[in-house]
């Protein structure tokens, strides 16, 4: 059974370089194989507003940068409440399963909303310590 799989992260690797965006990234890629995955990020640079590479579909809003992100060496609020505007986007869409980075918090009950309504899995990648 082929499945629709969402992945919700402020972050998307390759373009920006941590260990939770790579472990999305090598999951996502992987599940590509056999499912329709799609991505849902801020849009970092060299990415295009949707596009589709190695297999999944990426959407992305808001533009933003490692200086964006961080302010003072710590995460920047505003871009956290950003992140809740990347995952209004699921709306657009039907999906069986969504799995969300749970960090920066903020886009949670946006995320949850749309598992409760759409009836889809719900997968939380607590990464964050």
């Amino acid at each position: 059974m082929k499945l629709r799989i969402a992945f919700v992260s402020d972050t998307a690797f390759p373009w920006h370089i941590g260990g939770v965006e790579k472990t999305e990234y090598v999951t996502a890629v992987e599940l590509a194989k056999k499912h329709d995955v799609h991505f849902f990020s801020f849009r970092w640079p060299l990415m295009k507003k949707e596009f589709r590479h190695k297999g999944i579909t990426y959407h992305t809003i808001h533009e933003l940068s490692n200086e964006m992100l961080y302010k003072n060496n710590v995460r920047s609020v505003k871009e956290a409440l950003s992140a809740s505007s990347v995952a209004w986007q699921l709306f657009r869409y039907k999906f069986d399963v969504v799995i969300v980075n749970s960090f920066p918090y903020m886009h949670i009950p946006v995320v949850k909303l749309y598992a409760r309504l759409f009836k889809c899995k719900l997968i939380f990648d607590v990464a964050e310590v």
